[in-house]
């Protein structure tokens, strides 16, 4: 759903603004479809695994993998903005 999304966008600033726009969005396309993959990865697994130690009732576990997830999320986006 996303391609065709970016795929529209693309068309649309080709034909109404200029090129340089268009190759703009080309080369961010693949990169933010990795950043939104990655945290729709650990959005899912880490739900996943929250659910699993939930079940089981272990408090203590899922503090600890829910502090873990978002140090990782942190980590990420520090290590993301010092790239800027």
């Amino acid at each position: 759903m996303i391609s065709s999304y970016s795929i529209g966008d693309i068309a649309i600033v080709n034909q109404y603004q200029y090129l340089d726009q268009a190759v703009a969005l080309v080369v961010v396309g693949p990169i933010w479809k990795i950043i939104y993959s990655l945290g729709v990865m650990i959005g899912i697994g880490g739900s996943v695994i929250l659910s699993i130690v939930k079940g089981k009732e272990d408090s203590k576990k899922g503090q600890k993998i829910l502090a873990l997830l978002i140090g990782m999320i942190r980590l990420v986006i520090i290590f993301l903005m010092s790239q800027c």
